[in-house]
């Protein structure tokens, strides 16, 4: 299902690598397109996060009632539930209203997890064990920058695994790597930060 996703992925990931050769930017440009084409569900997923909200300050201020809901009910769980519905109808809550917020997630993942495929199976590569042809495009740019490990962005061999990046005894050749560890955690944080506002 998720195997013509990865390879149009790998597809457009050596398409960038053609215009621009640099395995970085080309990482960043796919990360791009696939962000701005799931702006719509980013947008829905927020609109919900924030009707969540709203929802669940309406369920905190009815918790006295549905409390009262279910000692008056307690041996008659269908009745507490029909009683329960009909105060939250009567206040226009969502009983699930939490579950609203997480289609739009749902919807995001496949996309995600193709993405992944695409550049893991890159990381397979050194293994020996990557039929790159299916991810990316054999006998592109990308494809031979790979096989020869030319695969660098901002001087940094994207070959390396984390393990080997820290084995290395040298603070000098392992900062620029946690740098740029660090400002994707800055902006990841500024992302959520940004979320939370809306």
């Amino acid at each position: 299902m998720l195997q013509p996703i990865i390879q149009g992925m790998g597809r457009i990931l050596a398409y960038f690598y053609s215009i621009i050769p640099s395995y970085g930017v080309a990482i960043i440009s796919l990360t791009v397109i696939v962000r701005v084409l799931m702006i719509p569900l980013a947008i829905k997923q927020a609109h919900s996060m924030q009707a969540n909200r709203g929802n669940q300050e309406k369920m905190r201020k009815l918790a006295p009632e549905v409390k009262k809901i279910k000692e008056k009910y307690k041996n008659d769980r269908a009745r507490q539930y029909e009683e329960q519905k009909k105060l939250y109808d009567k206040h226009d809550v969502n009983m699930l209203g939490g579950l609203s917020g997480c289609v739009p997630m749902l919807l995001q993942a496949p996309i995600f997890m193709a993405m992944y495929a695409v550049l893991q199976g890159c990381d397979k590569l050194l293994r020996g064990t990557c039929e790159l042809g299916n991810n990316i495009p054999a006998g592109s740019a990308l494809h031979s920058a790979i096989l020869e490990g030319r695969d660098t962005f901002l001087g940094l061999n994207l070959n390396f695994s984390p393990a080997q990046v820290w084995s290395d005894q040298a603070f000098v050749s392992v900062l620029p790597y946690a740098l740029l560890v660090g400002v994707m955690g800055v902006t990841m944080w500024f992302q959520t930060k940004q979320m939370m506002k809306m």
